[in-house]
């Protein structure tokens, strides 16, 4: 999938992934009801998303990576968990998620697994949707 997108196309569809959470949390902030529900929902899909994503990428020699590489498939359980808890914890749950799943894609560029542009756009996307459920907790 990298190879077909330039650096600046992978980010804007980052950006274009996470603008429903970056509204929720202004949202959020300005005093509307429903922020954190929205942010939590939204949230749980793009963690689903990510792992999806980098799953997809591995097809057909899911067999051949490492231990290591193949701990993408269980980051969405974060997710699950998440959900069967309330408040503040679910999103700090999803945040734990989203760094989990950051370290990996970190990790697959460090091993040469995933392509560098590809590790550098969900780095990106990964501390935007990170910073953003922060917000959601802090002021939201």
């Amino acid at each position: 999938m990298a190879a077909r997108f330039s650096l600046r196309d992978l980010f804007l569809l980052h950006v274009a992934a996470w603008l429903p959470l970056g509204i929720a949390a202004l949202w959020g902030v300005s005093g509307g009801t429903g922020a954190d529900d929205f942010s939590f929902n939204y949230g749980v899909a793009l963690l689903y998303l990510a792992a999806g994503t980098r799953f997809g990428m591995h097809y057909g020699r899911f067999n051949a990576l490492n231990w290591h590489q193949k701990l993408v498939v269980f980051v969405p359980l974060i997710g699950i968990l998440a959900m069967l808890v309330s408040g503040d914890a679910r999103l700090g749950l999803l945040i734990a998620g989203f760094a989990a799943q950051g370290a990996i894609d970190a990790w697959g560029g460090y091993a040469g697994v995933v392509p560098d542009r590809y590790v550098q756009a969900r780095l990106f996307g990964t501390g935007l949707i990170v910073a953003t459920l922060i917000v959601v907790i802090l002021f939201g």
